[in-house]
């Protein structure tokens, strides 16, 4: 009778211990490979889609920043009077030419001084000021007039006069003497009109200052008629008066108090 040795049979410890270190070892290698797949099919094209994203949106910001710039200088066009914040000579050149030339002499109390007068109220409306005509005699009984516009600030009791006179001596077209000033006076009152200040500012121009000369008494007649239309409280809200005169000859503007204001005015 031959003997046979039973087969051999592994020690359950042993194998359970091998197949879990080969399960392991499967499940990192394919951790690992999942891992770098995943890198290589997502990671370029995430950074790609957000760095278009962020161009895309930075462009998109401009574009916005852009349209909101034109619009709100569309609307601030749209909503503004005639006017601009710049100051333009030859605006101001113009409302001398206009004067001097269209209108000619306009000597105190002559048909031509009113046309002056009509020329300047006629610019006034334009820029959309409320005007306000102001007639007196001279001391020779001829007529004549004051116009004023006003444009109002936001502080009260707070009012400055810029004024210019806008007849002529006599046997003059007095481009200089005063459509110049005249001129300045108007186009300041167009900057101004669509701007918002904090005193109120208001532009006259006189009538009958009759420049040739002579007594005191027989000049400034306008200026004179306006001081005495003002009431006590006007009086006392207006803290300076600025006037233009022969503003367009020479090379040196002088700005002078004729001794009877404050030196520190100027």
């Amino acid at each position: 009778m031959e003997y046979e040795d039973p087969p051999l049979q592994a020690k359950p410890g042993r194998f359970n211990v091998r197949k879990l270190l080969v399960a392991l070892v499967i499940v990192l290698v394919a951790g690992l490979a999942t891992g770098v797949a995943m890198n290589l099919i997502f990671k370029e094209p995430t950074k790609t889609k957000v760095e278009v994203t962020e161009k895309e949106s930075s462009e998109a910001a401009e574009e916005e920043v852009v349209e909101t710039e034109e619009e709100s200088t569309e609307a601030s066009e749209g909503s503004r009077a005639p006017s601009s914040p710049l100051f333009s000579n030859s605006q101001a050149m113009s409302h001398v030419y206009a004067l001097s030339e269209s209108v000619g002499e306009r000597r105190a109390g002559s048909v031509k001084e009113s046309g002056g007068a009509d020329y300047i109220v006629g610019k006034l409306a334009e820029f959309g000021y409320q005007v306000e005509e102001q007639a007196f005699t001279t001391s020779d009984g001829f007529g004549s007039r004051n116009i004023a516009g006003s444009r109002k600030g936001s502080r009260g009791g707070y009012t400055i006069v810029i004024g210019a006179h806008y007849d002529a001596p006599v046997e003059s077209k007095g481009a200089i003497d005063n459509a110049t000033g005249t001129g300045v006076v108007l186009e300041l009152a167009r900057v101004f009109a669509g701007e918002q200040l904090e005193p109120t500012l208001n532009f006259v121009f006189f009538g009958a200052n009759r420049p040739e000369g002579g007594e005191m008494d027989e000049r400034l007649q306008g200026s004179l008629s306006y001081v005495d239309s003002l009431g006590k409280f006007e009086r006392r809200e207006i803290i300076g008066m600025i006037s233009v005169d022969c503003a367009g000859q020479g090379e040196v503007l002088a700005i002078r108090t004729q001794g009877k204001g404050l030196q520190r005015l100027r």
